[in-house]
């Protein structure tokens, strides 16, 4: 029997559950994060009466699950996944070990049954059996449910909340049971009924057998290039039994009207009932607000606030959150939002049509990277999202877009971009795939975006809303109506079918529940733009799929840069996690998923990565006669010179972006995260240790930054920038030019003076284009440093580097480093685990030029027998 309790003015719901592995070398309690899902600061959950008349309860405790056919049932975890249940009971081999993915490929084709046995609450002051109901907050994605045998519900969509009245007649105790059918062979039901073939192309299947495209699952789980396939089924988020009927957060609806200094004034939507409760307000930190209402008048009523407390993107301003708490007579319910205008402003300038975001007014440049799920089993990543979001904002990011191929953010981790300033790029969640004509999934769509957009709506992280990956722009150029014999009446059908899910339902839905923006699709051109890279947002891969040199960056990259980047191998400690020592382990070569064979035949992913590293930095492949070739020895060239390249590609990209002069007002790197231990674009691997180029990217996001210009036609110049609501007054920038020695050969100095939110360009218009380095240290009148860097305007592979001989000093959680000869892209290393204050630099040579570098040990403080060292640029080439 379930046992469970009822709380009382309590965000807290007990967490129970077994101890899952995630890969971050620390053991986390699976259901912790799942159930954060339930809370905010304010509750964002229903809270019990005085007299405890409301009540809900987790179900999470006593779950069994069973493979159809079987009459044995194992212990199981809710949320949970077939997979991790099967691991948990010895049933399957980790997929992330070695090649184990090919092992678990049979579980895709098999249904599964999960239960568990509940009584119904109790109320003393409604009924002993109040009118009750539950609440599937996420089922994978074929199913049907049954309570005491009686079916309640078939679901088809992975990405919908479900609500289900408990019949009147059903009495404790009660057996929830739910099957989980295959969704590979369910897809393939559901192909056979449609009239054409629905294009795709992330499944490696033949194309009548690429199911994707038509089920409502995150499209990852299907396989990628960056992502393993396991296409298991699971109830991934909690099951709630809660009492009927009671008002919930996501039925109020805050519609800004008017801001100024002065006042807010919002309109608030809601049902009939919250007009016999009472509405109370607070401000940030729960202070008291001067504010007062409207009467009620046909489920509205407007709200005005004085002197409000405007929320600012992350680096321009705070982020006060608002508490609007309504105590009824059955329960209360408190909604959290914070107060901020925001537009997209998309007018003819001097480019084409600018595409950039203007928040309270002010415009600013979105600094960011694209994320896919933290892990590849959903209810894992739930208990990874307080790193996703720290990675970013140690990373000065302010916009995170939310890629279409995978999963709704939680209400979690929305909280977290509210309390941290990061606004939200939300894909709908598709990618990469056209989609379905008939009226059934039509409306399964239509159900889908209002589930979404009611527990978005009040969330001022929420930037923008977007119909799709890639698709329109797949279809247009990947050659999809010939691959998949789409032509005439099926090519009118297939854009028709479209055309009603992105030109219809998705905006029709926002636009009766929010007042978000919506852009159809991405890469997109402005509808009243025809000029490539003139309007919309782009996604800038000619570096990477066509060998482009970083260069390109400065000119390339629409008016917004939604998608660009670069392999590289995870960290060598991760690699071994999961069995790597070496470069020719099959389990490495198994994890490169990227064929680039219309470039050449045979060219996948590691032949990208060697050209790069060779034109930037050095060959990390070593001769079939050398003694080290596919050992150990290749795999260090490997990881060094992949993670160096794509950092230095990644900081030219940012910063070219940002010295564009408004021409580009955005740049969101493909990817932070990983879904598992792989060879890929992420900047983080996936056991959360920074690559070098989340060192890089940190630098180059910094609110206040100096950088320098690297076009050719404006070679001495570069451009200071101020993204922050302070202002800058009478600050000192020297600035220095260095041969390859990292010698001084000139330098010259400027007082600087900048307003909030201002960009100043510079030129030194009688320094020779001859020298290699330029250095700067930009200081306040007081001395604080502000921004400091040395960058050098030459392909690093170009120089012969020096090998040097590189000092550390350990002076408690500080490090000195010097060196006796200048040293290029250095790394530091540690023996424990942990992150450096910055990695992969280029050092100067002289005491003199030492750097101080912090290590921040993962458990807080390093032990007694820590030990350091580094490599660099030069003992690889």
């Amino acid at each position: 029997m379930l046992s469970f309790k009822t709380y009382k003015h309590q965000n807290i719901i007990a967490v129970k559950g077994p101890i899952i592995e995630c890969n971050r070398n620390v053991q986390l309690p699976l259901l912790t994060a799942c159930l954060l899902a339930l809370l905010s600061a304010c509750s964002d959950v229903q809270n019990s009466k005085e007299d405890g008349s409301y009540q809900q309860v987790v179900l999470d405790e006593n779950w069994e699950f069973r493979q159809s056919g079987d009459t044995s049932w194992m212990p199981a975890n809710v949320p949970g996944d077939v997979m991790t249940d099967l691991m948990q009971q010895g049933q399957l081999d980790n997929p992330f070990q070695g090649t184990n993915e090919r092992i678990a490929q049979w579980v895709e084709n098999q249904d599964w049954f999960y239960r568990c046995v509940f009584d119904l609450l109790e109320s003393e002051h409604l009924s002993t059996s109040p009118k009750q109901e539950l609440i599937f907050q996420g089922i994978d994605t074929y199913a049907e449910i049954r309570l005491n045998g009686s079916m309640l519900l078939e679901t088809s969509n992975m990405h919908r909340t479900f609500v289900l009245p408990i019949p009147d007649t059903i009495q404790s105790p009660c057996t929830l049971e739910i099957n989980l059918k295959s969704a590979v062979k369910s897809g393939m039901k559901v192909m056979a009924n449609q009239k054409r073939l629905i294009p795709t192309s992330n499944e490696s299947r033949p194309l009548n057998e690429r199911t994707s495209s038509v089920t409502r699952k995150a499209k990852y789980q299907y396989g990628w290039d960056w992502g393993p396939r396991l296409t298991s089924c699971a109830i991934w988020r909690p099951v709630i039994l809660r009492e009927r009927n009671a008002l919930q957060p996501d039925d109020i609806r805050l519609t800004l009207i008017s801001l100024d200094d002065q006042e807010a004034i919002y309109e608030i939507e809601a049902p009939s009932s919250i007009q016999s409760g009472e509405i109370s307000l607070s401000g940030p930190q729960n202070k008291d607000v001067k504010w007062h209402s409207t009467p009620w008048e046909a489920g509205r009523c407007r709200m005005n606030i004085s002197f409000p407390e405007l929320w600012w993107p992350r680096g321009m301003g705070d982020q006060p959150l608002y508490s609007l708490k309504w105590n009824g007579i059955d329960n209360s319910i408190c909604v959290r939002f914070g107060i901020r205008d925001i537009h997209w402003n998309r007018t003819p300038d001097a480019y084409g049509t600018s595409f950039q975001c203007v928040v309270n007014g002010q415009s600013f440049f979105a600094k960011g990277a694209n994320i896919i799920p933290p892990d590849y089993f959903p209810a894992r990543s739930m208990a990874l999202e307080d790193d996703l979001i720290a990675a970013a904002t140690e990373a000065n990011m302010n916009m995170l877009r939310i890629w279409g191929g995978g999963v709704y953010p939680s209400e979690s981790f929305l909280n977290l971009c509210d309390e941290n300033g990061v606004l939200i790029w939300q894909d709908f969640m598709f990618a990469c795939g056209m989609v379905r004509g008939d009226a059934g999934h039509q409306a399964n769509v239509k159900f889908e975006a209002i589930d979404q957009l009611k527990k978005m709506r009040n969330h001022p992280c929420i930037g923008i809303l977007c119909g799709n990956n890639e698709s329109m722009h797949a279809w247009k150029n990947w050659g999809w109506a010939e691959a998949f014999e789409l032509h005439g009446e099926d090519s009118v059908e297939t854009e028709k079918a479209y055309s009603t899910i992105f030109d219809s339902v998705l905006p029709n839905a926002i636009d009766s529940l929010t007042d978000f923006k919506y852009w159809p699709s991405s890469p997109m051109v402005d509808p009243n733009r025809t000029g490539p890279g003139d309007s919309g947002d782009e996604h800038a891969w000619r570096v990477w799929f066509d060998t482009l040199d970083f260069d390109y960056y400065s000119n390339h990259a629409g008016r917004f840069a939604s998608e660009y980047g670069l392999q590289s191998l995870p960290n060598q400690k991760t690699l071994s996690e999961v069995g790597i020592a070496r470069w020719d382990d099959e389990a490495l070569q198994f994890r490169q998923r990227s064929s680039m064979e219309w470039l050449q035949a045979g060219l996948n992913g590691w032949g990208m990565m060697r050209i790069y590293a060779r034109r930037y930095a050095a060959d990390p492949a070593l001769s079939a006669d050398n003694p080290e070739h596919g050992g150990t020895t290749e795999l260090k060239r490997w990881i060094y010179l992949s993670q160096l390249t794509q950092a230095i590609g990644l900081q030219e990209a940012i910063e070219r972006h940002r010295n564009s002069r408004g021409r580009i007002a955005g740049s969101l790197y493909w990817q932070l995260d990983d879904v598992w231990p792989t060879v890929s674009w992420s900047t983080v691997d996936h056991a959360g240790r920074w690559k070098l180029a989340h060192h890089a990217v940190k630098h180059a996001n910094a609110d206040c930054r100096a950088i320098w210009n690297r076009s050719d036609s404006i070679e001495r110049s570069m451009q200071l920038h101020n993204q922050g609501p302070t202002g800058i007054e009478d600050s000192n920038l020297r600035v220095q030019w260095r041969n390859a020695l990292g010698e001084i050969e000139n330098d010259a100095s400027r007082t600087i003076t900048l307003t909030p939110f201002e960009t100043l360009e510079l030129s030194f218009p009688g320094i020779s284009q001859g020298y290699p380095i330029v250095s700067w240290n930009w200081t306040k009148k007081d001395g604080q440093m502000i921004d400091s860097g040395n960058v050098l305007l030459s392909k690093p592979s170009t120089i012969r580097w020096p090998k040097a001989h590189i000092d550390i000093t350990q002076l408690e959680d500080e490090l000195i480093i010097s060196s006796d000869s200048i040293a290029y892209g250095v790394r530091l290393q540690s023996n424990e685990e942990g992150r450096f204050s910055e990695n992969g630099f280029i050092l100067l040579p002289g005491t003199e030029n030492a750097r101080k570098v912090r290590f921040l040990p993962s458990m807080g403080t390093a032990s007694t027998s820590v030990s350091f060292w580094t490599e660099h640029l030069a003992e690889f080439q």
